[in-house]
């Protein structure tokens, strides 16, 4: 569990995601990200989840490895 100064390092640690996310979504209408381990890229998706850009906020964006995600503009 995070709180206190350790959950605001981590927020602020990933807050550029979204900004990097949102600025490629806006630039050309989907993001297509896969979180996978190094050397994992070859394995197959677990699943997929489709977001809507305007979804996407600091406290609530994650990313689940091994799923792929696609972000655009409306679902």
């Amino acid at each position: 569990m995070f709180d206190g100064q350790d959950r605001e390092d981590d927020l602020s640690s990933v807050e550029v995601l979204p900004v990097i996310v949102r600025e490629h979504v806006t630039g050309t209408g989907e993001v297509e990200l896969y979180p996978v381990w190094d050397g994992e890229e070859g394995s197959p998706p677990k699943g997929a989840v489709n977001v809507e850009l305007d979804s996407l906020s600091r406290e609530t964006f994650f990313l689940t490895e091994r799923f792929f995600y696609r972000v655009t503009v409306r679902a």
